[in-house]
């Protein structure tokens, strides 16, 4: 006999459900992972810049 594997379906009575809505809203008010990577970037490179121009 062959074992069936165990679904899970995305209803509203699940805690993937609850997850699933908050990164929605995390996405929607802080921005994407992507967007954090490029400000973050933006910034060491600015100090960086920053920091070599002061040691001249």
């Amino acid at each position: 006999m062959r074992a069936v594997p165990r679904r899970i379906g995305l209803t509203f009575e699940h805690d993937l459900h609850l997850y699933t809505r908050r990164v929605a809203a995390n996405r929607s008010n802080y921005g994407t992972p992507a967007e954090h990577r490029r400000a973050l970037a933006a910034a060491v490179i600015s100090a960086a810049a920053t920091s070599k121009e002061s040691a001249q």
